[in-house]
């Protein structure tokens, strides 16, 4: 009943807001803290997770707000190419003085095929934001400083290739398109070994592919920055194959929607729920699992994966194997 009250308590504030705040123009007295929430759904949405994409990107702009973080959310309608862009500039800008950056996004993801590699990105309000535009913004002129980004979509953060010009080794029901596992009374009951090692790569024409370089503009993160982290100021999480969606849980999983997964990770990460400490991003995945699935992070099937039933637009229904993975270093913490 606590939680529920929490949620709904958010649901009521974000239906007052009006506007998404403007992007920041003016000097800080300090170097100071920037954060950001995203995301839109494809057009066809299902309205109870557009409600929980909305809410749980609004609770999460409070736990920022709440430590006096500089934060806009742009979820839904001010999720554009153009807004992302202005928003990577401005981390940039000497005048903004930004030291550390924090992204939040939700929603679906998309891709275009060309003739020099498949591009990956998200969907926008009236375009999508792609990874070689992201990458762009994200190290102009400088190392990226978007050091914590948490993708809540699907694909964006595969490990999907096995060289640094695009190879592939397509595996099935985990990488690649090719997917026989087509009799959905089958249900596979092994786990696939990913022998990529690989989450970005640019192409012949130089442009980024795969969104976890993109943001961070780094090639050689963990690929397990959980239990193996790196010395980076990075960590990005995302999703081999398909995110869960935020309003309910997939079969097995009990009946609290994941939304509470992200509401409570960020709650921990900005010491609402830790007596104000904001403890690294492996203690707040630990925290989050532990509420969800009273389990810790790496006995979950977010950290091990799980066989899903997939019925997507231009794809053969199929099992995909699907998984949350953490790049680069959890021991960061947001400051």
């Amino acid at each position: 009943m606590k939680q529920t009250t929490v949620i709904v308590s958010c649901l009521l504030s974000v239906l007052l807001l009006t506007a998404s705040a403007p992007m920041f123009n003016s000097k800080s007295a300090n170097a100071w803290n920037g954060a950001s929430e995203w995301g839109h759904l494809a057009p066809n949405y299902d309205p109870d997770e557009y409600n929980w994409t909305s809410i749980v990107s609004y609770c999460i702009e409070t736990d920022f707000n709440a430590y006096g973080w500089t934060n806009y959310n742009e979820f839904w309608n001010e999720t554009t190419q153009n807004n992302v862009m202005n928003y990577l500039i401005a981390c940039h800008q000497p005048i903004n003085d930004i030291d550390f950056s924090a992204i939040w996004w939700t929603g679906d993801f998309n891709f275009f095929i060309d003739a020099y590699a498949t591009h990956y990105g998200c969907r926008g309000e009236n375009d999508n934001i792609w990874d070689a535009a992201v990458y762009t913004g994200s190290t102009l002129g400088a190392p990226s400083n978007q050091f914590f980004v948490f993708m809540w979509t699907c694909t964006n953060g595969g490990i999907q290739w096995n060289n640094t010009s695009g190879g592939q080794d397509e595996i099935e029901g985990l990488v690649g398109w090719n997917n026989n596992l087509t009799d959905q009374e089958d249900k596979p009951d092994w786990v696939p070994t990913n022998t990529n090692t690989e989450y970005g790569y640019f192409d012949s024409l130089s442009r980024c592919v795969g969104m976890p370089l993109a943001w961070t503009g780094t090639a050689d993160l963990s690929l397990d920055g959980f239990n193996d982290p790196d010395s980076s100021d990075y960590c990005y999480i995302g999703f081999q194959n398909h995110s869960p969606w935020l309003h309910n849980a997939p079969l097995g999983w009990g009946s609290t929607p994941m939304g509470y997964f992200p509401y409570y990770f960020y709650r921990y990460a900005m010491g609402l729920d830790s007596g104000g400490i904001h403890e690294p991003i492996w203690l707040c995945l630990e925290y989050a699992s532990m509420i969800h699935f009273t389990s810790d992070f790496e006995d979950t099937p977010l950290y091990n994966g799980w066989w899903e039933w997939l019925v997507a637009e231009n794809m053969t229904d199929a099992w995909w194997f699907n998984q949350m993975t953490v790049f680069g270093n959890s021991d960061i913490a947001l400051p």
